[in-house]
């Protein structure tokens, strides 16, 4: 599963393999991740090796939204954000020198956001995974 950090290069979806699943692996995330609060979401990331795209996690707490269509509407946007914002994350972070392993975006807010506001907390994710790693580096 290894990449390049050039757009053209980065397929623009987001199948199953780069998919974080089993509690193993969610538990890695949680336990040995480090996390920031980046308005809707509190992300947790875990930094990895090169050549690897990152396994991602997308959670929309039952306690935040107890109706299901909300649920699978806020998932589906969340997905769908990554998905196209997906080659300009992995390039920003490639260029800085930041190779994530993992990632798990879990929605804090009370209420919907637009597909629109999603698209722009995904443009402002590298920058902010940077900062964090500065922080936690200083």
């Amino acid at each position: 599963m290894e990449f390049s950090a050039s757009k053209t290069n980065i397929d623009a979806s987001f199948p199953e393999k780069e998919r974080l699943k089993g509690k193993a692996e969610i538990s890695e995330l949680f336990e040995k991740g480090s996390f920031f609060y980046l308005k809707p979401f509190k992300i947790y990331f875990l930094e990895g090796s090169q050549n690897e795209f990152p396994r991602v996690l997308i959670s929309v707490p039952k306690s935040r939204f107890s109706r299901a269509s909300e649920r699978n509407l806020l998932k589906r946007r969340i997905r769908e954000s990554y998905r196209l914002s997906k080659a300009s994350i992995i390039d920003r972070l490639s260029s800085n020198g930041i190779n994530l392993k993992k990632i798990g975006f879990v929605y804090v807010e009370d209420r919907l956001f637009s597909f629109a506001y999603l698209m722009k907390t995904m443009a402002d994710f590298s920058g902010s995974v940077k900062r964090s790693i500065k922080k936690r580096n200083a």
